[in-house]
């Protein structure tokens, strides 16, 4: 009977490592997803059309100032 009682504990043991042992692969699948989604090509499409907004919004500002002085010609 003790040699029964022996492997259960053992079993158990093996058991419960092997469980945290899964949760940490799951964490690391999971964390290197992540960094690839961060790091894929939408993301560079991304970056890249927030800086062509960005560049629009000055032409945009430039064009504005431009057509206000147009309107008032006489006004000077």
């Amino acid at each position: 009977m003790d040699l029964m009682e022996t492997l259960r504990k053992y079993i158990a043991l093996v058991g419960i490592v092997t469980t945290i042992g899964g949760g940490f692969y799951a964490w690391g699948v999971f964390n290197n997803r992540l960094d690839e989604l961060e790091q894929s090509k939408s993301t560079k499409n991304i970056k890249a059309m927030q800086k062509e907004i960005a560049n629009l919004d000055k032409r945009l500002g430039v064009l504005e100032s431009q057509v206000i002085q147009f309107k008032n010609p006489l006004a000077n």
